[in-house]
This record gives structure tokens, C-alpha cells and sequence, in this order.
């Protein structure tokens, strides 16, 4: 099969380069080994998208893949395995064996946020576990919540959620954090209460969060925060397996590098979405989406200018 642009990933950034390169007249193939949508699809409701006051993350996930499919974007769901550079193309195998033959890359291919793997988070996600402060902060006001994690994403998100929330715990399994002194103070002095060195155990709730259960590290010690939510900050997990395959420059946490045109260190090879480490939000994906599908519709007018590329 021969394309313009093989776009890898069907997220939020995937699909919308897909419809930025049709617009751009070029053909392009989306391929995703599971639902279209990305995480958003798993996202119970979303609240800070432009033009909905409130939308399941399903429902918006199934409006982006329709927009895509009307735009005449060939969606195929089937996982990419490898991409290599044979001459002046670019050859990719499916996970079904289908070979793909593309003039551009664009790699979208996403994140996805570490679990606790502890009893309750799954069942009660959406229903007050959450991941993404940014998101989800203004449906906490005036109630309780914990914060999980060490990190800058953690104290940042804590900060953020003080400025809502009736009362503010931060989480974390050591009396160290990896985050910057500098935002521990400011979390600290702005009223955010540490519990620390405690070990999360459980989520709890029925229909909704209602507590989490910890045990200190050291003493074994046990006890109950009542909360209304639980903000899971422990990191992330970027797809970029395919990405070191190929030979893209990627970041010490796994994150694909990329300039402001969304170009990686490989010409012909773009990047967007959160497997770029930028701020992982719907909007920021189809922004990159878009800036990778006209930085690739550049690249393959430029070689068809050279005689490189027909």
C-alpha cells in the first residue's frame, strides 16, 4: 500500500493530522492497534474542551474519528511494528504483515499514566480517581482530595487543586521528593498537608471516592484520609518503542524531541501528542496534529521540487 503521510496513532494529534494532510490534498493512512480515540475514549467526561460545556470522553473521541472519516482519512486498525528508510521512502510493517510504503511519518502514538494497582482505583475512575489536575480540578471545589506522587507533576497539581479544594493531602511513599524544593515551599506554605513516608493501599468508595487507606513505610501504620478525590500523579509511560526503533532523538523519560514545527531529528519523521511531552491536553495534541501535517505537506513539496520524491 502506498500513502503521502502514514500517521501512527489515532488520538486526539493522529486524527487531526490525518485531516490536515487530506486538506493539504496528500493521502494519509491512520493506524491504531486499539480504539480510535486514544486516551480520551477512556476518559469518563471531559469539561474543557472549546464548544462543550461537557462531553464524555467517548462521545468526543467517536466526533474526532467521524470528522476524520468525512475528510476522507483512511483509518485501518492495525498496529505498527517497525518503519525503516528504504532510499527516499519510508516502508512500514503492520502488525497484520501489510506493508506501507509513505513519503512522511508522522508519529502519534501517546502516553499513558502509571497506575497505583491498588484496590478501588480502577473501579472507581472517573467517580473521583483521576490523573490530570488540569482537567479535572473544577469538580473539586470546596471538597476534599489527595494528591499521589513526588514529582513536579504532583506538587503542581496539588498547588493547583489548593486553590479549589477545601482541604489538600500530597501523598508520597518517601519523606524525599523528587520534585523542585522550590515548589515543595510554596506547596508547603500555601497550606498543602504532607502525608508522608506513607504507602497508598487502597481507594475507597462505593459509587464514588470516599477515602483512601495508607500504611506508613516504616512503622506499618495504618490509617483512613476521608476525601471525595484522589489525583494519581506517579508518572507516565510514553509509547516510544517504534520511535527509538527508527532512531528518533528522544528525551531521558522516554519522550520523542521535537522543534516548534513538530520536525524530530529524522527528516521526514514528525511527532505530536503526548508522546512529545508537551502539555497533555486535547488541544496541545490537535495543535501538534495540525503543525506536524503542514510541516510534512512542506517536506514532501520540497523533495517533489527537488525530483527527489514524485
Amino acid at each position: 500500500m502506498n500513502v503521502d503521510v502514514l500517521v501512527v496513532g489515532a488520538g486526539p494529534a493522529g486524527l487531526t493530522a490525518g485531516i490536515y494532510c487530506v486538506r493539504r490534498g496528500l493521502s494519509a493512512l491512520v493506524c491504531e492497534g486499539k480504539i480510535p480515540g486514544g486516551t480520551v475514549a477512556i476518559t469518563p467526561w471531559v469539561e474543557n474542551y472549546p464548544g462543550f460545556k461537557r462531553i464524555s470522553g467517548v462521545e468526543l473521541a467517536q466526533k474526532i474519528e467521524e470528522h476524520a472519516r468525512e475528510q476522507k482519512v483512511e483509518l485501518k486498525q492495525d498496529a505498527v511494528v517497525s518503519v525503516e528508510k528504504k532510499g527516499v521512502l519510508f516502508e512500514a510493517t503492520l502488525a497484520g504483515g501489510e506493508k506501507v510504503s509513505s513519503k512522511a511519518v508522522i508519529l502519534a502514538m501517546g502516553a499513558m499514566h502509571k497506575s497505583l494497582g491498588v484496590k478501588g482505583e480502577k473501579e472507581l475512575s472517573g467517580r473521583g480517581v483521576s490523573y490530570c489536575a488540569t482537567c479535572d480540578a473544577p469538580l473539586f471545589k470546596k471538597k476534599r482530595v489527595a494528591v499521589i506522587g513526588g514529582g513536579n507533576t504532583a506538587l503542581s497539581s496539588a498547588l493547583l487543586l489548593l486553590s479549589l479544594a477545601s482541604k489538600t493531602f500530597l501523598v508520597h511513599r518517601r519523606e524525599e521528593f523528587r520534585g523542585e524544593e522550590a515548589m515543595l515551599k510554596q506547596a508547603e506554605q500555601a497550606g498543602v498537608e504532607k502525608i508522608v513516608p506513607f504507602i497508598p493501599l487502597e481507594i475507597l468508595g462505593k459509587s464514588k471516592v470516599s477515602g483512601l487507606k495508607v500504611q506508613h513505610a516504616k512503622t506499618l501504620e495504618e490509617k483512613t484520609l476521608e476525601l471525595d478525590g484522589v489525583f494519581i500523579c506517579v508518572g507516565e509511560v510514553p509509547a516510544s518503542e517504534l520511535a527509538k526503533k527508527i532512531g528518533v532523538t528522544i528525551d531521558k523519560d522516554g519522550y520523542i524531541q521535537v522543534d516548534k514545527e513538530c520536525r524530530t531529528s529524522v527528516e521526514g519523521v514528525y511527532a505530536a501528542g503526548d508522546i512529545t511531552g508537551w502539555l497533555k491536553q486535547i488541544v496541545t495534541a490537535e495543535y501538534m496534529g495540525a503543525q506536524a501535517a503542514i510541516s510534512a505537506f512542506e517536506f514532501i513539496k520540497k523533495e517533489k521540487v527537488k525530483g527527489i520524491i514524485h
